[in-house]
C-alpha cells in the first residue's frame, strides 16, 4: 500500500484542527481533518483541493470535522447494557449540513471525500480516472453519490454513496467503483423511495439544471424534459420548444456540460424520464 511507505502521510497522523496535505508520491493534495475521541484518532474527513487553502478553509475544515467527532462521540447511548442508535440526533451546521447519527453510526468506518468538481476543472468520468489507481491499489470499495451543488443536501448525498457501495460490494462479482447512477434503477424498482425521499433518488441533473435556469433565465431543464419526451427528435423537440433547429444543438450541449449526462446511454435516459416524472409528480 502506497501509504504505508508515504513519510508526508505519516506526519499527517497526529494532526488536529483543518489541514492540508500534498503527496510525497504523486502531488495530489486534499484538506483534511483528524477525528481525535478521548485522545485516540478515530478516522479522517477528506475534502479534496487542486490549492493551498486560505485560512479560512482550513478552519472550516477544522470545524466540519469537530461536527464529524461531536456525532461519533454522541451517536449512541447504553441502556440495559445495549448499545441504542440515536436516529433522532441531527446536527445542523453553518455550512448548512444535516448529519443523520444513525448513517455515521452504520457506515463511520469509511473515508467520506467531497469532491468539488468546479474548482478541479473535472468532470465525474475525469474523477473516476484519477481515482482509479488509488481504489485498485489500495484495495478499496467506492461508493459515489450523483453531482449536486452547494451543502444542503449532502445527507441526501452520503446516503446515496452509501446505498452504491453496499450495491457493489454485494454483486456476485463486486464493483470497486460503484456511481448511485448506475444501480438507482434496480435499487428503484425494487424498493420503490425506500430510504429515500423524492429529492434525494431523482438524477442530480435535474436540481443542477433548474438552479441553472433561475440564475440565468435560461430553459434548460424544460428542453431537456421535452427532448427525451419526444424521443430525442430533434426536429419536433425545436418545434414543440419554438426554437430554430440550430439553437437546440447547443442547448444540448450546454446540458451535457454542466451535468456530465450521457444521453446517448438508455439507463440515463430512463433515469431521467423516471426523475422528471417524480420531480413534477
Amino acid at each position: 500500500n502506497m501509504f504505508r511507505v508515504s513519510e508526508a502521510y505519516h506526519k499527517t497522523m497526529f494532526t488536529r484542527g483543518g489541514q492540508f496535505w500534498e503527496s510525497d508520491y504523486n502531488g495530489e493534495t486534499a484538506l483534511y481533518s483528524n477525528i481525535w475521541i478521548e485522545g485516540q484518532y478515530k478516522g479522517r474527513l477528506i475534502i479534496a483541493s487542486e490549492q493551498e487553502p486560505s485560512r479560512l478553509r482550513l478552519a472550516e475544515t477544522g470545524y466540519f470535522g469537530e461536527v464529524v467527532r461531536l456525532v461519533m462521540t454522541r451517536r449512541i447511548i447504553e441502556s440495559s447494557g445495549e448499545l441504542i442508535p440515536l436516529n433522532s440526533f441531527i446536527i445542523e451546521t453553518r455550512l448548512g449540513l444535516s448529519v443523520d447519527a444513525e448513517m455515521l453510526r452504520t457506515h463511520m468506518s469509511s473515508i467520506y471525500l467531497l469532491v468539488n468538481l468546479t474548482s478541479g476543472g473535472i468532470d465525474t468520468d475525469g474523477m473516476r480516472m484519477r481515482m482509479s489507481s488509488m481504489v485498485r491499489e489500495s484495495m478499496l470499495h467506492v461508493g459515489v453519490s450523483n453531482m449536486y451543488r452547494g451543502t444542503g443536501h449532502t445527507g441526501g448525498q452520503l446516503m446515496q454513496a452509501v446505498t452504491a457501495l453496499e450495491y457493489g460490494q454485494n454483486r456476485v462479482a463486486p464493483i470497486w467503483y460503484c456511481e448511485f447512477r448506475s444501480c438507482v434503477l434496480e435499487y428503484w424498482l425494487q424498493n420503490g423511495l425506500g430510504k429515500f425521499e423524492k429529492n434525494t433518488i431523482i438524477s442530480g441533473a435535474l436540481p443542477i439544471l433548474r438552479d441553472y435556469d433561475r440564475e440565468h433565465g435560461t430553459e434548460l431543464y424544460n428542453t431537456l424534459k421535452t427532448y427525451l419526451y419526444y424521443e430525442r427528435n430533434s426536429t419536433l423537440t425545436a418545434k414543440v420548444l419554438k426554437l430554430h433547429r440550430s439553437t437546440l444543438p447547443h442547448r444540448l450541449e450546454r446540458i451535457m456540460r454542466l451535468t456530465g449526462l450521457n444521453l446517448d446511454d438508455y439507463r440515463t435516459r430512463m433515469y431521467l424520464n423516471l426523475s422528471f416524472l417524480a420531480d413534477e409528480g
